[in-house]
């Protein structure tokens, strides 16, 4: 029954028991990456450009 609820709710069995200062962060990745799952290799180039580009902005704000 447990195993049923977390399949689906479509979370991770951790963060039942984690904090919930770590539950939508574990959240977030796993539906992000249940989307990406659907995704072809060339859709996950565009993804991955798109990750590289928010870090790079990320390093110039840090600056």
């Amino acid at each position: 029954m447990f195993y049923d609820l977390v399949s689906l709710l479509n979370i991770s069995v951790d963060e039942i028991f984690l904090p919930a200062s770590d539950l939508a962060k574990s959240t977030r990745r796993r539906q992000l990456e249940k989307q990406l799952d659907n995704l072809s290799d060339k859709d996950l180039v565009i993804m991955e450009s798109v990750a590289d580009g928010i870090i790079k902005s990320k390093e110039v704000e840090d600056e």
